[in-house]
């Protein structure tokens, strides 16, 4: 009977031990799931408001003026719409690069989709 004990106690230790690891293994995951979606989140609202800061500065100190001169024309909405791409590639992080590029997508097109979409909810 007591080498029955003994048995036991050794199924029972081997169990407890692969179930810790797997409890340790199960909140290693879900912890570094919710470090990386946090992380996501954050540079995902940082390119957010970064488009948004350039595009509005752009249209208050360049479109407007344009606009009022009545010299807003294709050839002036290109020529803005370029520098704006260009300075929101001279802001970007290494990781904001990362994560576009992660996309599956060159930085200026997604820029360029971006300043658009900007545009059109700031027109709503």
């Amino acid at each position: 009977m007591e080498h029955f004990y003994e048995i036991l106690w050794s199924l029972l230790a081997v169990a407890g031990t692969a179930l810790t690891t797997w409890l340790v293994a199960t909140i290693t995951n879900w912890l570094n799931k919710k470090i990386k979606d946090k992380k996501l989140a954050d540079i995902m609202t940082s390119l957010t408001t970064l488009v948004m800061s350039v595009v509005e500065k752009t249209y208050q100190t360049v479109v407007q003026t344009l606009k009022e001169q009545n010299s807003f024309d294709k050839h002036a909405q290109e020529m803005v719409k370029a520098n704006a791409v260009n300075e929101i590639k001279r802001q970007l992080t290494v990781e904001q690069k990362e994560y576009i590029d992660s996309l599956g997508m060159k930085v200026e097109e997604w820029i360029s989709l971006q300043i658009e979409a900007m545009i059109y909810q700031l027109k709503k």
